[in-house]
């Protein structure tokens, strides 16, 4: 099998040598459209073992040039969640957490699942719970129709199973 040479390989972002963040990770990419894509990702706090903040990153044409990462100020949960574009609207699935109760196990901030979504690309979000159990670990997106998607662990990393919901844009907004 014969493979080609990776080529114009551009970088999104970078961390400043002194920084209160110790790595980039869990990047997630979505094409919104022919060259409109998204890439969202975490910064790594130093000396926690979750994300620190979750940022995004767009290109408009097909990845020559990026926008300066900005903050995606939904949920305090730092678990993998997935953006999606489905039409007009965006989608992102992240647990929303329990608020400023106090965690006893890594675990315990990882349930209502929610899906947050966005009608002015991402200027301001709405969510509404879709899962009040555990959820982490989440990937969004079109099934048929208009009917959505979203896939998730049970439990801290899945030792409950795997779920999912489905959903329809009526019900988000109701």
């Amino acid at each position: 099998q014969k493979t080609g040479d990776v080529k114009d390989v551009t970088t999104i972002d970078v961390l400043p040598a002194k920084s209160l963040y110790k790595q980039l990770w869990q990047p997630y990419l979505a094409q919104w459209d022919e060259d409109y894509y998204v890439v969202s990702y975490g910064y790594k706090l130093d000396g926690k073992s979750d994300i620190g903040d979750l940022v995004c990153s767009i290109t408009r044409d097909g990845g020559k040039t990026w926008s300066e990462p900005f903050l995606l100020n939904m949920s305090s949960v730092r678990c993998h969640g997935t953006l999606a574009k489905v039409n007009n609207r965006l989608y992102y699935s992240i647990p929303q957490g329990i608020g400023e109760k106090e965690k006893i196990n890594w675990d315990d901030d990882r349930v209502n699942g929610s899906i947050y979504f966005s009608d002015d690309d991402g200027a301001t979000w709405d969510h509404k719970v879709i899962e009040p159990g555990y959820y982490s670990y989440s990937t969004v997106g079109k099934l048929v129709d208009e009917y959505m998607i979203t896939f998730y662990a049970r439990g801290g990393h899945g030792d409950k199973g795997i779920g999912y919901r489905i959903f329809t844009d009526d019900w988000l907004d109701k």
